[in-house]
């Protein structure tokens, strides 16, 4: 028998208890528990990925990694409801582009470390 589930937010960790990484090639709003990404950047334009609600994960850290150079970029946006806004240095370009990002006790997303080209 499992553990006791005594939280929505470890509810939303138990659907990924096993780390899956998520693949993305286009927009979309990352689930709370979505915290690995392969990013496949486009080849051309761009595309936004959208982080989860800070209430919805906190002291989450996601970790989003672009797979390829497609040519294009893809951003990275919260969802404006923090004490401050997000400031990742630039969009994710090329392969091996990264960014972890901290949830800081439901109050704001932080940079822990990012290469960006």
């Amino acid at each position: 028998m499992g553990k006791a589930i005594f939280d929505r937010h470890e509810a939303a960790l138990g659907r990924n208890q096993d780390n899956e990484v998520k693949q993305v090639d286009g927009a979309v709003s990352l689930a709370p528990y979505e915290r690995l990404v392969e990013v496949t950047t486009p080849g051309e334009g761009s595309y936004t990925i959208t982080l989860p609600y800070l209430s919805q994960c906190p002291g989450a850290v996601f970790a989003l990694c672009a797979i390829n150079t497609g040519g294009g970029e893809v951003a990275i946006a919260d969802r404006d409801d923090g004490i401050a806004d997000l400031a990742v240095g630039d969009n994710l370009s090329a392969a091996n582009d990264y960014v972890f990002l901290l949830n800081v006790a439901g109050l704001k997303w932080i940079v822990l470390e990012e290469v960006t080209t």
